[in-house]
């Protein structure tokens, strides 16, 4: 994003932290449920507000509840299908 110069039009981001201190990663996630690190769906409902756009960008089975509920999808791969 900051290559693209597109950082300054996003309004948020999510992801995951990783513990790089110790012999061996650790993942920390805040928006971890079940099977998915980051579950995309949960945030988007509890984060986005009624007026803000929702963009998904997946690519997988775990893109496909978070591609319901946004506005426009960019999907490629597994999403596609």
């Amino acid at each position: 994003l900051k290559r693209e110069n597109l950082l300054e039009k996003c309004s948020k981001i999510f992801g995951i932290d990783v513990d790089a201190t110790q012999e061996k990663l650790k993942v920390i996630s805040e928006w971890e449920s079940g099977n998915e690190l980051v579950a995309k769906f949960d945030v988007i409902k509890r984060e986005c507000q009624n007026n803000e756009k929702i963009i998904v960008i997946g690519d997988s089975l775990t893109d496909v509840n978070a591609s319901k509920c946004a506005d426009i999808v960019f999907a490629r791969d597994g999403l596609c299908n």
